[in-house]
């Protein structure tokens, strides 16, 4: 709920939560985002988005990674405002902008004071920083011409944007907005009257005070109602209000501040916005990958079609052969007698140019290369199905995977495969591998793997004596049960309904599921990741069930 109203609520919290705190560290996450890490007796983020879906400002303990290099906005922030103290937090221009007031101190110890105004009005969001009312830097660049009577140049006096040709929520204009209302649509009258309301809390107050009889006062009523945050999910939307907006239909969820509420929304965007663009950043190569091997499968399908009757070839050769002595050079075809299982006429095609023995010789040859191009064919497609199967189970791991650290497990997985290519690898950050999801049943561990390279982690490190679990015929997770190569039937029931649980089987009905020992499985050379073939196995049938209460926190 970005509207003034809201904004104004928010802004009184900043100023009481963040005025005193010094500014440690500056950096940008994202084109459209600035982080500064806070301390007042502890350290926190003041966010600054400029994202269309996602703007505002709000604190937060969330962690994000700092860019190796710093955009030229970023580093304008730490030259100017780094050890810089905020001072006041207020909204500017009585519209939808926060000004935040930094104290600096420079070399030569004087004050320097700077305010950056964030602006929070959807796609045209953004953040200037300015001294004496004076633009040094914007967080995105405005095209000139998109607001003549605007300058948003370096060196340019600050100016807001234009606002809607609307009232204030001053008492005399209420006064005179409410006693001129003569019926209609209160919810309309009230939001084209005053600038302060997003639609939603224009229906809110029209459903306040069109039942009092002194309106006025219900409306500055409505106005200084205290803050009861809270979020109103449903199944279209889920967004936050100061207070419990009845008039909104959804499930609740209080909070103690407005900025707790709508950092709750905003990170729950933010989380499924960046779980999109890394799916799809995942997603699109495997797809790409998967239709290049799907379409040399099919060619490779074809040429086993078309060398289906190469033993006609080596027939006609050994009728040529047997023949010699009927046959001269010159004729376009000969009708031979085949004496196999059924005696018949065969009419075999001659190149006229060459000799009967040549024609039997190049028939024999035409024979062996279709043979062996059928060979090849057959090897090819057994090794393009094998690592489509594959692919199957890639798939099946994006299609249940729920945060982006298993998405970039996944990506991880593909990069060793070398379907993504890996960009700059010195340069990026090692990250700490996702584990293996951890079970303890009736006192055994079980571990589970989350994707194939774990899968394959697993399989490496487990012993020969435990038992491993896997779907009969489905992608699915490989378990290993760490039971040294006895555990009870009820054990091994439960650990094959958690297997069934992680499987692309999970879809309703009974499942069938391998056990084995890890003994009795082998890794064929040049197998992929988690791949293994096993011997000396038994089959449970099973109904899906995760046994949530049974899972522990990871390794």
């Amino acid at each position: 709920m970005q509207d003034l109203f809201t904004i104004k609520k928010i802004a009184r919290e900043l100023n009481g939560l963040i005025v005193g705190a010094k500014v440690n560290k500056v950096f940008q996450p994202l084109s459209d985002e600035v982080n500064f890490v806070l301390y007042s007796g502890k350290s926190f983020r003041l966010i600054l988005s400029a994202k269309p879906s996602l703007a505002r400002v709000s604190v937060s303990n969330k962690e994000k990674e700092n860019p190796l290099v710093a955009p030229n906005f970023c580093m304008l922030l730490r030259k100017h405002l780094l050890g810089a103290e905020i001072t006041s937090v207020s909204v500017f221009n009585d519209d939808r902008i926060i000004a935040i007031t930094f104290t600096n101190k420079t070399e030569l110890l004087d004050s320097k004071t700077f305010i950056i105004y964030a602006e929070i009005m959807g796609k045209y969001s953004n953040v200037f920083l300015t001294e004496n009312g004076v633009l040094l830097g914007a967080l995105k660049q405005v095209p000139q011409g998109l607001d003549d009577k605007r300058v948003t140049l370096t060196g340019a006096t600050y100016a807001p944007p234009q606002k809607p040709e609307k009232l204030s929520v001053e008492l005399k204009n209420v006064k005179s907005v409410l006693n001129a209302f003569s019926g209609g649509d209160l919810k309309s009258y009230l939001l084209n009257s005053f600038h302060e309301f997003s639609p939603v809390t224009a229906g809110e107050l029209a459903s306040a005070i069109s039942s009092s009889n002194d309106k006025v006062t219900a409306f500055v009523n409505f106005l200084e109602k205290p803050i009861s945050p809270v979020v109103i999910t449903s199944e279209l939307s889920s967004d936050f209000y100061a207070f419990d907006y009845k008039t909104v239909l959804g499930e609740r969820t209080y909070f103690s501040s407005v900025i707790d509420a709508q950092e709750f929304v905003y990170s729950s965007k933010e989380n499924a916005e960046q779980f999109k663009t890394v799916k799809n950043t995942v997603l699109t190569p495997l797809t790409s990958h998967r239709k290049k091997l799907t379409k040399k499968l099919a060619l490779y399908s074809d040429k086993i079609i078309e060398s289906g009757e190469i033993e006609k070839l080596k027939l006609y050769g050994e009728l040529i052969t047997c023949n010699l002595y009927k046959l001269k050079k010159g004729q376009k075809s000969a009708v031979l007698t085949n004496y196999g299982e059924t005696v018949e006429e065969v009419t075999v095609m001659l190149d006229e140019l060459l000799s009967p023995q040549e024609n039997a010789k190049k028939y024999f040859k035409l024979y062996r290369k279709k043979k062996t191009a059928l060979e090849m064919a057959t090897k090819q497609v057994l090794e393009l199905e094998s690592e489509l199967k594959y692919l199957d189970s890639v798939f099946w791991e994006l299609e249940t995977a729920t945060t982006v650290l298993d998405l970039l497990e996944i990506k991880k997985e593909l990069i060793v495969l070398g379907i993504i290519k890996e960009q700059n690898p010195k340069k990026q950050k090692k990250e700490l591998p996702l584990k293996p999801i951890k079970y303890v049943v009736e006192g055994y561990e079980v571990l589970v793997g989350r994707n194939n390279l774990q899968n394959e982690y697993l399989y490496q490190t487990s012993s020969r004596q435990d038992f491993w679990l896997h779907v009969k015929n489905y992608p699915s997770s490989h378990v290993y049960i760490k039971c040294q190569g006895e555990c009870s039937e009820s054990v091994l029931k439960t650990c094959a309904e958690i297997c069934a649980f992680y499987s692309s089987a999970n879809g309703g009905g009974k499942v069938s599921v391998d056990y084995a020992l890890r003994k009795h499985l082998k890794k064929p050379a040049g197998a992929k990741l988690g791949s293994v073939i096993y011997t000396d196995f038994k089959t449970i049938l099973v109904e899906p069930n995760k046994h949530f209460a049974k899972q522990k926190t990871d390794l």
